[in-house]
């Protein structure tokens, strides 16, 4: 975990992550921009991290968000 973050109050990482106002994900899926908070997040909660990428104008991205990310 890397040393900036404040692990004093464990829960307050995973509350609410950095730029959240930014990125509104379908389905309340939860998401972050930093991936070291991510990862602490994930590591506190010792749940696995699932990466995607996308773009805005990705047909393959919309189908995976209405199909994959709708039936966790």
């Amino acid at each position: 975990i890397p040393a900036q973050l404040n692990m004093s109050r464990p829960n307050e990482i995973c509350s609410s992550p950095k730029y959240a106002e930014f990125l509104h994900l379908p389905h309340g899926i939860r998401g972050y921009f930093d991936y070291d908070e991510a990862m602490a997040c994930a590591r506190q909660q010792k749940k696995p991290l699932f990466i995607d990428f996308t773009g805005h104008g990705c047909t393959n991205c919309r189908e995976m968000e209405a199909r994959v990310w709708s039936d966790p």
